[in-house]
């Protein structure tokens, strides 16, 4: 089943792979919703857009037949937000807040997030699986055959999926 909405995380918006997916949204008629990182986050600024992105996600798709909301997450790769300062760590704790946000808002209104949804690759499609499990979301990641992730080296590097597995998991903080 596909997700009803796609949500960017991006330092800059204008990549090929985020006009594809753009494109994809819009051919298949599914909302996109564009998340700026930075190196230097203002959590209360993280907290505001969670606010806005989950209202509009209630306002849009909240229906008597429809019992929550599944989300596909997105945006640049390490190898493109590195060069903005904007690492792995950094882009999982900015994602992993926004979404603590959006799940906790749309959760007090009864209509939950039910999945998280991510192609796999490094910087945001990571961040949002591993804040997913994080916050105890069912997740599913969508890898390319041989489960190949891009590195920051932006060279694409086969993966078993013990190692995918251990990737998602490692960098989830311990409660």
């Amino acid at each position: 089943m596909l997700s009803d909405c796609t949500l960017g995380f991006v330092t800059n918006p204008n990549t090929a792979g985020m006009q594809a997916t753009a494109r994809t949204c819009d051919e298949l008629k599914k909302g996109i919703i564009m998340v700026e990182i930075t190196a230097k986050p203002l959590k209360s600024h993280l907290k505001r857009r969670g606010d806005e992105i989950a209202e509009v996600l209630y306002q849009t798709y909240q229906t008597p037949l429809q019992d929550g909301v599944m989300l596909n997450i997105a945006g640049n790769g390490v190898y493109e937000t590195v060069n903005s300062g904007v690492d792995q760590q950094c882009m999982d704790k900015q994602v992993y807040e926004v979404l603590k946000r959006i799940a906790e808002l749309l959760g007090q209104r009864g209509y939950p997030v039910l999945q998280i949804r991510s192609g796999g690759q490094s910087g945001a499609d990571t961040a949002g699986l591993r804040a997913g499990v994080r916050l105890g979301i069912p997740t599913v990641g969508h890898y390319p055959y041989g489960y190949k992730v891009r590195t920051v080296e932006g060279v694409d590097k086969e993966h078993t999926y013990e190692e995918i597995l251990h990737q998602i998991l490692s960098g989830i903080p311990a409660k």
